[in-house]
């Protein structure tokens, strides 16, 4: 698990999420994603963790969240795509349409966290 991005995410979990994001999800970076993907959240029990990406290794019945390294040297891409990434795992708290869809939901999660100003500063 890399510090810095665990760092960021308990920041953003108590700022932006009230805390209600699970403390022990995993945040790292992820070597081998597929360049059209910036990150990857599996939620555990929602997820099948054969959908966690095999070279990164077995879930381990754990919450992950995995950000492509194309972002290292993009720091405010690499914090709004981790602030999206958290909305998918807002699904542990009961809305499993945000798991895996952009929809309505998703969206909303999304505009409010623009507006509590997560994104100030970072586009």
């Amino acid at each position: 698990m890399n510090r810095q991005l665990k760092r960021k995410f308990n920041e953003y979990n108590r700022k932006y999420f009230g805390g209600r994001l699970p403390k022990d999800t995993v945040v790292d970076w992820h070597y081998d994603m597929p360049n059209d993907h910036l990150g990857a959240t599996h939620v555990h029990g929602l997820i099948p963790c054969n959908q966690v990406p095999k070279s990164y290794g077995a879930c381990g019945g754990r919450h992950m969240i995995l950000l492509n390294t194309v972002l290292w040297n993009m720091p405010c891409v690499a914090e709004m795509t981790l602030l999206h990434e958290m909305v998918h795992l807002m699904a542990v708290n009961g809305n499993k349409k945000l798991a895996q869809g952009h929809g309505q939901a998703f969206n909303a999660e999304m505009n409010d966290l623009a507006n509590q100003g997560a994104f100030d500063g970072k586009w």
